[in-house]
């Protein structure tokens, strides 16, 4: 066994990765264009965070990599999974014929060589990995805190709608009908750098009404993730299959989606619609929803996957769910001023009155910079 651990971005470790992306099991935001392009617009200017990718070979044969990094916090070093809140999905990359005993003993001597550090952080941890267990979760302690949804697509999207209730598919009927009465309806897949980015800047528009009118927690208030969504067609033009799609009424912006086609599976990831009350008794989303799974399946997609959010919509769209955790370990003194804000937080969150009331506070602090601008 040999353990390789490479501290930047680098032509050598491309080579390794994407050869080894390319036949083990893996998700986009493992992708060696994904987190390269998450590091450059939010690892480094948000947490100047240390590369620490940890590539393992046996009888020079790549097993498995472990995209990690380590950023400060309240002087505590913190060990993390590259893409942070970004990244729906957090796993190592796996051969797809690993057994748990050769996993273990992998993960044995990663641990030795990563970097010294107070706390160990992995969010979002998939319970599995396409159509593999995710091996870490049997060598670490993980606490289960939401869930994702998917759906196995069919062959045709008549025998998709099958699943759906009845009353639904006839109601998105009679409102597109209604729709169309006031003008030219059409989805469209973006793909020309201009149009992407013009509707790219009225889905984050739209996006920010809607944590604006549901209290929700704006993450376009921090200028690097912004910037990571607004600047996200260099990741199509990279060759990431970056995928923007907006529902459109003669000119108007009606409803967005941003995602990822990968392999042969579609990450439903930021939706978005119109806020105008004129087009409130529309089920905008929803109408545009179908559209997508419509050409998700028309496009050979095999699993639509809804990610993480328990939202009840994903429900009647769904026919599977997965169990997501989090492993958080404190691992030195040095952490502990760290892992006591971050039990505050965790309290915070579990008070809906506190939690509003914080969400608030941010709210306004961002509005009131955004006005001295």
């Amino acid at each position: 066994m040999q353990i390789d651990v490479f501290n930047e971005f680098n032509e050598k470790l491309k080579s390794l990765w994407v050869y080894f992306d390319n036949i083990s099991n893996s998700l986009p935001f493992h992708s060696f264009e994904w987190q390269k392009y998450w590091n450059e617009r939010v690892g480094q200017p948000k947490y100047k965070m240390s590369i620490c990718i940890v590539v393992c070979t046996i009888d020079n044969k790549i097993r498995a990599i472990f995209p990690f990094g380590i950023r400060k916090d309240f002087c505590a070093r913190i060990l993390e999974f590259l893409g942070a809140e970004e990244a729906d999905y957090s796993a190592p990359l796996i051969a797809s014929d690993m057994s748990s005993i050769e996993f273990t003993d992998i993960w044995t001597e990663v641990l030795k060589s990563v970097p010294a550090h107070d706390i160990v952080h992995f969010r979002n941890l998939s319970k599995s990995i396409l159509d593999r267990e995710n091996l870490l979760l049997e060598n670490i302690t993980a606490k289960e805190i939401g869930k994702s949804y998917s759906a196995t697509l069919p062959e045709t999207f008549e025998a998709y709608t099958q699943r759906l209730s009845r009353s639904m598919v006839k109601d998105n009927r009679r409102m597109e009908r209604r729709l169309k009465e006031k003008g030219k309806l059409k989805f469209v897949i973006l793909e020309n750098e201009n149009e992407f980015n013009k509707v790219l800047k009225t889905m984050v528009s739209q996006k920010e009404a809607r944590y604006s009118i549901s209290g929700a927690r704006n993450i376009f208030i921090n200028e690097s993730v912004k910037n990571f969504y607004t600047k996200i067609y260099i990741l199509f033009s990279r060759g990431f299959k970056i995928h923007l799609s907006a529902l459109i009424l003669d000119e108007e912006v009606l409803a967005t989606h941003l995602g990822i086609h990968y392999k042969d599976q579609f990450y439903y990831l930021m939706p978005t619609y119109n806020h105008d009350e004129k087009w409130k008794k529309f089920s905008l989303g929803r109408i545009h929803l179908e559209k997508l799974v419509h050409w998700s399946i028309e496009d050979g997609v095999k699993k639509f996957d809804f990610t993480i959010g328990g939202e009840s919509y994903k429900k009647i769209w769904c026919d599977d769910e997965m169990p997501i955790y989090r492993h958080f370990q404190l691992k030195s003194i040095r952490g502990i001023m760290f892992f006591i804000n971050f039990q505050l937080i965790e309290f915070i969150k579990s008070i809906p009155i506190l939690k509003v009331i914080c969400l608030k506070i941010l709210s306004f602090r961002y509005n009131s910079s955004i006005n001295k601008k």
